[in-house]
């Protein structure tokens, strides 16, 4: 469920002008539903491969990589995502801020998008929005059923933290604070430092 406070205004709205914009209001409100409260999630049954090993994206040109590969097992922040989502928009100042702090530390945050029509949807999102981290999409499975290595992405967005080897260290779903991200991601980086 999205928790912001356009969701009741849509329903005034649409409680207001009955007939065509019932249809309209109830796509809306899907759309804004569809979206996670924000919750830490627990790890669960992770696979025996690092996630970042095994997981396969696509940049919009088409080319293929695991993640480890395409970020030469940098330590990342993985954000699954859909253009549709209002508390992902909401924290994108937040992610590239993120990004341009820790990018020179060997950090990258890195959106995943679950769009149906990537090359279509994610250009202009992207200008829009001034995203300034890597934008990818995941393999078909990914697209078509929110599968992952690690098993379904049940809510957008979700936020993966993975470490160098593409181990999952923490996760969490919908509206997260950008403090406690960026205490993770510190903490994180200062534990590698202490393991090199």
């Amino acid at each position: 469920m999205c928790g912001f406070k356009l969701r009741p205004m849509i329903l005034k709205s649409c409680i207001q002008r009955p007939g065509v914009h019932l249809l309209i209001c109830g796509m809306m409100l899907l759309l804004l539903t569809s979206c996670a409260t924000g919750k830490v999630v627990q790890k669960t049954d992770s696979p025996s491969d690092p996630i970042g090993q095994i997981m396969e994206v696509q940049d919009l040109e088409g080319n293929s990589a695991t993640l480890s590969e395409a970020f030469e097992n940098q330590p990342m922040l993985v954000v699954f995502f859909a253009t549709y989502c209002v508390p992902f928009i909401h924290m994108i100042p937040a992610l590239n801020s993120i990004q341009g702090i820790y990018a020179p530390r060997g950090f990258s945050v890195v959106g995943i998008s679950l769009d149906l029509q990537p090359n279509i949807m994610l250009p202009p999102f992207v200008e829009e929005f001034k995203v300034d981290f890597p934008v990818l999409v995941g393999d078909d499975r990914l697209k078509n059923e929110n599968m992952t290595p690690h098993g379904r992405i049940a809510e957008i967005p979700t936020y993966w933290l993975l470490d160098p080897q593409g181990n999952l260290v923490f996760q969490a779903a919908g509206v997260v604070s950008s403090a406690d991200l960026d205490k993770r991601i510190r903490n994180l980086l200062l534990d590698n430092r202490s393991t090199d």
